[in-house]
């Protein structure tokens, strides 16, 4: 993960009113499954945007990032809403942090195609979910590298089928995909849809 680039871009990243937009939109998603977990964690969480979307979810929610630039931002919004439910939780690219923990529901936004080992993280999470426990995975569809342009090192979107049997793999059943938000960016000057899927699988 892009650790030192998310440091940078922590102060401002809240700024940007498509990061709500594209939060609440994954969060009512995530809120139509009808779940009321006692714990959950979200993996990648930036400045927490999608879990203050989600609220009230989880009895308890760990938010857990390798950017102590993000972490230092969403602690200061945790303090500033007396939010007792939520935790922020500096981790490393291994999330040995979490060792021993686990949950009710994972969720990730966005986070997925900054990881190089895909197989790796999937099994993490599968790791740290209970049994029967619900992962929610929010993404870019597979697209042809214009979404980041050039110089990007991480995947290019995802396939639906490469994803679902990687998450088979891993130890997850009853994958199902469904469109939750479409991004909006300028490619060559020219408005370009990029939509967003919502994976979820089941422990």
């Amino acid at each position: 993960m892009m650790t030192d680039n998310f440091d940078k871009k922590a102060d401002g990243w809240d700024e940007n009113p498509e990061r709500h937009k594209r939060a609440s939109d994954v969060a009512s998603a995530i809120k139509a499954s009808g779940l009321k977990p006692v714990s959950a964690l979200e993996f990648g969480c930036g400045t927490g945007l999608l879990t203050f979307a989600l609220r009230p979810f989880a009895d308890r929610t760990v938010l857990a990032d390798t950017s102590s630039g993000m972490i230092d931002v969403l602690t200061k919004k945790i303090n500033a809403a007396g939010a007792s439910d939520l935790s922020a939780r500096l981790i490393s690219e291994g999330a040995d942090e979490l060792a021993g923990e686990t949950f009710d529901t994972i969720y990730s936004l966005m986070t997925l195609h900054h990881i190089n080992d895909i197989p790796g993280i999937l099994s993490l999470f599968n790791e740290h979910l209970t049994p029967g426990g619900t992962l929610f995975i929010c993404d870019l569809e597979e697209e042809d590298g214009s979404f980041h342009g050039g110089g990007f090192s991480g995947h290019c979107g995802f396939n639906r089928a490469s994803l679902t049997a990687q998450l088979n793999a891993a130890g997850f059943t009853s994958v199902a995909f469904e469109v939750c938000h479409t991004i909006i960016n300028e490619v060559d000057e020219h408005p370009t849809s990029f939509p967003l899927f919502l994976a979820t699988a089941k422990r």
